[in-house]
């Protein structure tokens, strides 16, 4: 088998991976079909390239985004963020963004800002209104955020202590006539 310079060895696997993907290519039925010839190009050019070589994998990468061969160009970009943590090209193609100082994927972003949305609206209630702080706990543990639903059904149980549902949200059950965590519910149990 053909030796890169690194002596990692060119697999028959990544030869034939057109043929074992739906429409016979590499990025799904709607893209124009990898021929094994432009497979045989990446392989001999990504064989070439030193296994730290933030540059030539970049350079290999725009050239895969060229030729259509996305999948390889998505995973050289990851490798060349190993190396040049900073390269603007390879943050951009992976969907990242910069957020101050540092580096999240758009998803993260947008989590990040919903997140602050929701404690805006938070700091905003009052104790006492048991429903509105009830509607964003919802809201916080169905967007994911099951920290802030926990401070609201907190903030829920100080305005109405035998408020069910948060003590239930909170993981409490009435026993003995008194809210209890269930773990201790059952170290309670296998105590008596």
């Amino acid at each position: 088998m053909p030796m890169n310079p690194a002596g990692r060895s060119v697999t028959l696997a990544l030869l034939l991976l057109p043929l074992l993907l739906p429409g016979g290519n590499v990025l799904g039925a709607d893209a124009p079909p990898v021929t094994k010839t432009l497979m045989a190009q990446y392989v001999k050019r990504r064989d070439a390239i030193m296994p730290n070589d933030a540059k030539g994998m970049a350079e290999l990468a725009a050239w895969c985004t060229a030729s259509d061969l996305r999948g390889e160009a998505r995973m050289l970009y990851r490798k060349v963020l190993r190396y040049d943590p900073e390269n603007a090209v390879a943050r951009k193609t992976l969907d990242y963004v910069k957020d101050g100082a540092e580096w999240i994927t758009v998803t993260e972003k947008k989590r990040r800002e919903e997140k602050a949305r929701l404690q805006a609206e938070i700091d905003k209630l009052k104790d006492e209104d048991v429903s509105g702080l009830l509607r964003q706990a919802a809201q916080a543990s169905k967007a994911g955020f099951p920290e802030l639903a926990r401070v609201l059904w907190e903030r829920v149980v100080k305005t109405s202590a035998d408020h069910a549902d948060a003590r239930r949200a909170l993981g409490q059950t009435k026993f003995e006539g008194a809210w209890r965590a269930n773990d201790e519910i059952v170290a309670a149990y296998l105590a008596a």
